[in-house]
């Protein structure tokens, strides 16, 4: 809780008092204000939100410190100093900075790295892609920062000269290494932190993109005990988390800072939650990252609103077949290229009449249709051939057929969201200024360096545009990327049409098949679930992880699969055998007449009864089971994904009562089946069965419960451990 004199108490086992206004979080405000380090200024209210998000992440942090780490040692009247004992829990804590795509991840770790450092944190490590020009973009934000030495594995090599130097600043003004994941990289940093006494001080090691290359690819192997499993964990994890290898003993980052706070920093933590409860990467804390006014996500691209009939603005659907085109080897560019392209080049030349300073900025069109570096050569091409014939053709004002057909279209889209559209001959006058100065820049891991002028600029790319890589003025997007099984985490980092862009998004468009829009919105329905379940349940407990029809959410070799569980669409689950001990017989009665009071007082066989969720999930949970015995039966996971979804439902659903008489204890087929099952299925919300069996051929009466999820539900994925 902040107080007005500039502390702040937490409110947990053990209160820690917190600098609120220290000079680095303040004079770090103040350059981000004036868009030092490469970001845009920050206005008064985007300040102020910073401010607000690195101290309420900074309560957390401290309160995970002090309790699992040591205390005293970080805070207001910490020592800054790191004590010789091991951390009190057994093991340094672990958390996730949650954020959306593009919502200001970067900044509110800036200033939450303020912070910390006025609050007796020493040595902070900031761990970022593996693509050079995403770690010298972090790094020149970071720049932002006011007080400590800042260093950055692009220059690593110039570390060693200068460690005496830096050594000497970390007591009074703190350490900040920006490193790649990057085997070499990250070998080098741990070594480096030896002779700077690194272990004397409190750490914090942040994790961007944490769910990307830090964990251990090598989990589904060694867990399940295959024959070629690997002996070692994979080699970021094994430099970053835990060194595992014999050979190299205690030569990881969290090894080497025995006392510090483990941040993940992601907007796709479906791997991290569905790690096993004893990894230690998985989070046992959790901070929402709320987004700012302005900013422009899912629910503005990819609404259900967005999709039905066609498609409306900002979307534009093309041909299913439009990337088998193009993987094809096409001569020419396809319907929909060719009209993404026409659109972008009048969008562009509306948005420099109506806005000037946009002239000089830059004007970006993003084409992402395959992770294949041939294939990103060949749509250079046709990009280059389209925009060399259009363009000849406006230089010398003899637009016709198929091209002035076209342009045509695409002025006639752009009038759909463009209050004031300037005149077609006024934006061609401005497509033809501009037009002779256009870049086509290829991104991936064969090319160089992107660097984006300030004209038009054609985005050509792969994996590398997935995560991390801010694309500003982004006015178009043409996008067909597919896999025959993908995974969600990685899709939903393909969005690189959101952030704050409210004042684009009358020049926006988003060219894509109607499935790929389809798939986008199944998972921005289940972000929207996931941060909801965040927002009321730890990230310690058990959380579903909702998923998309044909797609994976995470890849699978970072899981334990033996301990991770799916409830499935139209999937029934019950327990392998009935509860018949007498305690449980003993709640026979108080089950009826709950039974009684959702049928409106007397038991109604055979008929789907309406009732509230929370009603079947109350009744559910009355019924017991044997914990020997429960196959996939876990009411509590149950009422967690029945309570989750009910908004999809009305909030409603069905219980069906009827008797049944078993022969045998183990009911390993369930109680239900053939038309009767496809009723329930048919019903269009959760149902459970309440089966109340005689006990003529078992001994004693029992009640025997079955839910079966609707048949439209995502797919709803756990680790049971």
């Amino acid at each position: 809780m902040i107080n007005g004199q500039g502390t702040a108490t937490l409110v947990g086992q053990r209160p820690v008092e917190m600098n609120t206004d220290g000079d680095c979080l303040r004079g770090t405000l103040e350059n981000l204000a004036l868009g030092y380090g490469g970001t845009m200024p920050l206005s008064t209210e985007s300040v102020a939100k910073a401010k607000r998000d690195a101290l309420g992440l900074l309560e957390d942090v401290l309160q995970a410190y002090d309790t699992a780490v040591a205390s005293g040692e970080v805070g207001a009247r910490g020592s800054s100093k790191a004590g010789p004992q091991a951390p009190v829990s057994g093991r340094c804590p672990t958390g996730l900075l949650y954020g959306r795509v593009q919502s200001g991840k970067t900044v509110a770790m800036i200033a939450f790295t303020a912070a910390a450092l006025d609050n007796g944190f020493r040595i902070i490590v900031v761990l970022t892609s593996d693509y050079l020009k995403l770690v010298d973009q972090t790094a020149n934000r970071f720049g932002a920062l006011v007080g400590p030495v800042v260093k950055d594995s692009t220059s690593i090599d110039a570390w060693g000269p200068d460690a005496e130097h830096i050594k000497k600043q970390i007591a009074h003004h703190g350490l900040v290494l920006i490193c790649a994941k990057n085997q070499a990289h990250l070998r080098t940093l741990v070594d480096f932190l030896q002779p700077l006494d690194a272990s004397r001080y409190p750490a914090l090691i942040l994790d961007d993109e944490a769910d990307q290359a830090t964990l251990d690819t090598t989990v589904a192997a060694r867990t399940a005990q295959r024959p070629n499993a690997p002996q070692v964990s994979s080699a970021i994890n094994r430099r970053t988390v835990r060194n595992d290898d014999p050979s190299e003993e205690g030569e990881s980052l969290r090894e080497r800072l025995p006392h510090h706070v483990f941040l993940q920093v992601t907007a796709t933590p479906y791997a991290l939650l569905l790690q096993n409860s004893a990894n230690p990467r998985r989070p046992a804390f959790t901070r929402l990252l709320e987004q700012a006014a302005g900013y422009t996500g899912g629910e503005l691209f990819f609404d259900s609103a967005q999709i039905e009939d066609g498609g409306h603005p900002p979307l534009v659907f093309v041909d299913e077949q439009e990337s088998l085109h193009i993987q094809n080897g096409a001569a020419h560019p396809p319907d929909g290229l060719q009209k993404a392209l026409a659109l972008f080049l009048l969008a562009a030349g509306a948005q420099a009449i109506s806005d000037p300073s946009t002239r000089t900025k830059g004007q970006n069109f993003l084409c992402h249709t395959s992770p294949r570096t041939s294939e990103h050569d060949h749509v250079a091409n046709l990009i280059r051939d389209f925009l060399g014939q259009l363009g000849d053709a406006i230089a010398s004002d003899d637009l016709r057929g198929e091209l002035q057909l076209r342009v045509e279209w695409a002025y006639d889209e752009l009038a759909k969201t463009v209050q004031v559209l300037p005149s077609l001959p006024e934006i061609l006058a401005a497509v033809r200024r501009r037009l002779p100065r256009r870049e086509i820049i290829i991104v991936n891991a064969g090319a160089s360096v992107a660097e984006f002028g300030r004209e038009l600029n054609f985005i050509v790319g792969g994996n590398i545009l997935g995560r991390g890589l801010t694309i500003d003025n982004l006015l178009v997007t043409y996008y067909l990327r597919r896999a025959k099984i993908s995974q969600m985490d990685t899709v939903h980092q393909h969005a690189r049409m959101f952030g704050y862009r409210a004042s684009l998004m009358p020049y926006t468009r988003v060219f894509l098949p109607e499935s790929l829009a389809f798939r986008f919105n199944g998972i921005h329905v289940a972000e929207h679930s996931l941060r909801s379940w965040l927002t009321t349940t730890n990230a310690s407990s058990r959380i579903p992880v909702e998923t998309v029809l044909g797609l994976r959410p995470t890849r699978p070799n970072v899981l334990d699969t033996g301990s991770v569980f799916a409830y499935r669409p139209g999937e029934q689950v019950y327990p392998v055998a009935p509860a018949l001990d007498s305690a449980s017989v003993a709640k026979n009665k108080k089950i009826e007449a709950a039974l009684k009071q959702v049928c409106g007082g007397a038991l109604r066989p055979s008929e789907f009864i309406d009732v509230t969720i929370d009603q079947l999930v109350d009744l559910m949970e009355m019924v017991p089971y044997p914990d020997t015995d429960a196959g996939s039966w876990d009411p509590d996971m149950l009422g967690k994904i029945l309570r989750a979804i009910a908004g999809r439902y009305g909030n409603r659903g069905y219980v069906f009562y009827r008797q049944m008489d078993r022969q045998r204890a183990r009911l390993t087929t369930g109680a239900t089946s053939g038309p009767e099952l496809n009723s329930a299925r048919s019903q269009g919300r959760p149902v459970l069965f309440m089966f109340r069996d005689s006990g003529k051929h078992l001994g004693m009466e029992f009640w025997y419960p079955t839910v079966v999820f609707p048949s439209d539900m995502h797919t709803q994925v756990f680790n049971a451990s």
